[in-house]
Formats: structure tokens, C-alpha cells, sequence
């Protein structure tokens, strides 16, 4: 994920949590709270955006897999920074007022997720953005949906990055609908407002031309 992806970003983490919207209010509100996995920290932008989100309405349980060493450390000092200025924030609120946990897990996302399904740990969302191995792309984030659908809350959602430059007609590719169709009964696409990415940055050039309508992709009702 590069900076100039962050309106793709934040369309999508809006978009995972207008699907909880039925979501009783003493759910809310502060006992309970809305309990996140990312799947793959990158540079953090996706983070930002959920934490911002998930703090203004609930309490937030947020858990990240990164298998990469050092954007592990990078997502360490993420959470230890964020821990410094809203452990202040917290600090003289009333118990049961909104609050948060934020937990690192270095390793590989496929045995991370197993472990935490062992765990028996229940998500509201998924976000999934894990770096592809080549001839992955596009589904690297759907390949383990038999275990991620089962990480799942009853309510819960789970979305992740489908661009790819092999994708030319735009949509969903084959593949993709394919292994969603499979693991879900309920998926839905919208556009993000777009990038704009430099020259430079080829990922998101299609001959000649910048790409600006990225598809922002929820998933419900896993078939379990």
C-alpha cells in the first residue's frame, strides 16, 4: 500500500464498518468491544484509518499480522505510540467508557490466523492486504478463507484489496469471485473515490493512463 492509495484506504475501512451498522448500541458502547484483524501492517495507513474509526463509536480490540521483520518492528512502534498519547486520553474516563487493546503478531498471516481461530477469537472485521507471492496476486488475501470465515463474528465482515494490474477489464476477476462466491453468501462492490498516483508509481498506471476507480469489496454471511 503506498500513501497515494490512501482515499482507497479510507473508503474501504468506512465501508467494513457501515456493515456493522445493525450492531446493538450497548454493543457500542463500551463493555463489548468492536474487535479488528489486519491482516498485513504495511505503512500503517489502513491502521491509522480503522483506529481513528473504531475509537470514535466503540471500544476496539485491534489485532495486525505482519510477517516482514522489520515492518513488524515498524508496526510495534506504531502501537507503542498510539499507546503513549491514548493512554493519556483514557486515563481519567469513567470504567466501562470506550477503551482499546492493540496486539502485534509477527509471522506468517496463514498460521497466525490458524492460531488465532485454536485461540477460539471471534473478529467483527477483517481486513486482509498481505504482500502477494508472484502469481498470487489477487488472491493472496482469499486463499485461506476456509479458516478466516471461521475467525468471523456472527455480524461480521470481512474485506480486502482486490486491484491488480493483470485486471484490465476492472471488476472483480474470475478468480476472486470464485473463492468469495464460495466462502460467503453475502458480497457486495463499490468504487472509492479514486487515486492519484505519480508517474512513478507503475502499480496503478494501465497503459499510459492512471488508474482512479479501485474497487472496494465487503463480504457477509460466511457459508460455514
Amino acid at each position: 500500500m503506498d500513501t497515494c492509495e490512501s482515499p482507497w484506504c479510507s473508503t474501504t475501512v468506512q465501508y467494513a464498518f457501515d456493515g456493522l451498522r445493525h450492531r446493538r448500541s450497548s454493543d457500542a458502547a463500551g463493555a463489548n468491544p468492536i474487535v479488528i484483524l489486519e491482516r498485513g501492517f504495511g505503512l500503517g495507513i489502513i491502521a491509522d484509518y480503522v483506529f481513528k474509526k473504531a475509537l470514535d463509536l466503540h471500544a476496539v480490540d485491534y489485532h495486525v499480522i505482519e510477517l516482514n521483520r522489520a515492518v513488524a518492528k515498524r508496526a510495534r512502534e506504531w502501537k507503542a505510540a498510539k499507546e503513549a498519547v491514548l493512554g493519556g486520553l483514557f486515563a481519567n474516563l469513567p470504567e466501562g467508557e470506550p477503551s482499546y487493546s492493540i496486539h502485534v503478531h509477527e509471522g506468517d498471516a496463514f498460521e497466525v490466523t490458524s492460531g488465532l481461530l485454536r485461540e477460539g477469537k471471534k473478529f467483527h472485521i477483517i481486513i486482509a492486504d498481505t504482500y502477494p507471492l508472484k502469481g498470487e496476486e489477487g488472491v493472496n488475501d482469499l486463499a485461506d478463507l476456509e479458516t478466516s470465515k471461521h475467525l468471523l463474528a456472527p455480524d461480521g465482515v470481512f474485506t480486502f484489496f482486490a486491484y491488480t494490474p493483470s485486471n484490465k477489464a476492472g471488476g472483480l476477476a474470475a478468480a476472486q469471485r470464485d473463492l468469495i462466491a464460495e466462502h460467503f453468501r453475502e458480497y457486495s462492490v463499490i468504487e472509492s473515490p479514486g487515486v492519484r498516483p505519480p508517474p512513478e508509481y507503475s502499480y496503478m498506471w494501465q497503459d499510459g493512463l492512471p488508474v482512479q476507480r479501485l474497487m472496494v469489496v465487503r463480504c457477509k454471511k460466511p457459508r460455514l
